[in-house]
């Protein structure tokens, strides 16, 4: 019975302890400083890692499946640099997110693609994308920056409230829909089989391959969505993006 009830204190410790030292930290801060504890922070904190936690959230599916992906960072800038390249060219914003979103979610299919296919290990063949993706940034760019159009940059500026509320909206919907993709469906349970015991699953009929690919264009089109985060949040499409 004890060995019961310690090993159920240990599960809500490890469970709980982070948000405890959370909670810890913010309080320490408001303490500190009467500039911590506002509403106005807050929001500029949540509006700076959100793009982190967006493409964090994709990383999950792919890590919990038993895989890596290096390249999301580059997918992110190429994705914003292809909407950036189409918008200062004077095409529509609407279809300049859908090019954005289509490149993060094409890339990402060529990642599950070789990744399933040619049987080339996650890590190399995410690290190649890795340096392509951003090869393929910085020639479309030509190394610079790309200005959006100045309508852009003046509503970030003279919005930056609505946007911190639109970038934690966004944020939270990623989140939610992975976590709903994670506990409520079949390629989620797909997920934790395929990563808890990869030859167990394909003997009980999971078709690794197809879910393998699944994820990574999943996780792609995740990249993308941070790309264009990123895109209104520095409002140029800068083909560094997401380095380091």
């Amino acid at each position: 019975m004890k060995k019961v009830t310690g090993g159920l204190s240990q599960h809500i410790a490890d469970r709980y302890a982070p948000l405890v030292f959370l909670a810890a930290l913010v309080i320490t801060l408001s303490i500190a400083t009467s500039r911590f504890a506002t509403g106005a922070n807050f929001l500029n904190i949540a509006r700076q890692h959100s793009i982190i936690i967006v493409l964090a959230a994709g990383q999950t599916l792919v890590m919990i499946s038993g895989g890596i992906d290096l390249s999301v960072g580059s997918l992110m800038a190429l994705s914003g640099v292809v909407a950036g390249t189409a918008a200062a060219s004077g095409m529509p914003m609407a279809i300049c997110l859908v090019l954005g979103l289509l490149t993060g979610l094409g890339c990402g299919f060529i990642n599950g693609v070789v990744t399933a296919k040619a049987r080339v290990p996650a890590f190399i063949a995410t690290l190649g994308m890795m340096g392509m993706a951003r090869g393929m940034a910085l020639v479309i760019s030509g190394g610079v920056n790309i200005d959006l159009p100045p309508v852009v940059g003046l509503w970030s500026s003279e919005h930056s409230f609505l946007l911190s509320i639109v970038f934690v909206c966004i944020m939270a919907s990623v989140a939610i829909a992975c976590h709903i993709l994670l506990s409520k469906t079949v390629l989620g349970k797909h997920c934790y089989a395929i990563g808890g015991n990869r030859e167990a699953a394909r003997l009980s009929g999971i078709n690794i391959s197809r879910h393998t690919i699944t994820i990574f264009s999943i996780n792609g089109l995740i990249a993308g969505i941070a790309g264009m985060m990123m895109l209104g949040y520095i409002t140029v499409a800068d083909p560094t993006a997401g380095e380091g």
